[in-house]
């Protein structure tokens, strides 16, 4: 056994499920839950370090989408306040829709305005609300312009379409 001062640092589990730590060989932590994971770690790493201590997170890696002030990828802690993850992404903009927000998965909505609703008003996590790798969380935006600047740019368009198949065919 032996101290290796490379492992007192912050760690993320690959893709393949694999913690990679310096000195030491790969640790598959999959089919763990999160609440096992620590106990497991502290058992793997007691095989070569003299009591180790761990602490070990799951992170939630989501999309922040729309009227927000940093549109991106985040990744949070399971239990980690939905409004703040919001705050996070630069809080929302000026011509956000609280209202309207909704959390996206493959394209789905899976929790509609009305479970965001209550998730802000009850304070609740992202894990209180199903929210899981990949997910995006869309704030929309309120539509610039009137119905009148939609119409005439629909019907210019129009018009050029018009104007450029005609003279394709004389």
């Amino acid at each position: 056994m032996y101290a290796d001062s490379s492992l007192t640092d912050t760690f993320t589990v690959r893709a393949d499920r694999k913690l990679l730590l310096p000195n030491l060989p790969p640790m598959s932590v999959a089919g763990l839950l999160d609440s096992e994971l620590e106990p497991f770690l502290q058992k793997e790493l007691g095989k070569y370090l003299r009591n180790p201590t761990v602490r070990a997170q799951g992170l939630l890696r989501l999309s922040i989408l729309g009227a927000v002030a940093a549109p991106g990828f985040y990744s949070f802690p399971i239990d980690f306040l939905v409004t703040d993850a919001i705050m996070e992404a630069g809080g929302p903009g000026k011509d956000a829709k609280m209202d309207r927000s909704e959390i996206k998965r493959s394209g789905s909505v899976v929790v509609n305005k009305e479970g965001m609703q209550e998730a802000f008003r009850l304070g609740l996590t992202l894990n209180d609300i199903g929210a899981r790798p990949g997910d995006e969380l869309v704030v929309p935006g309120e539509k610039t312009g009137s119905k009148w600047q939609t119409v005439l740019t629909v019907a210019s368009v129009v018009t050029g379409l018009v104007y450029g198949v005609s003279l394709l065919v004389n």
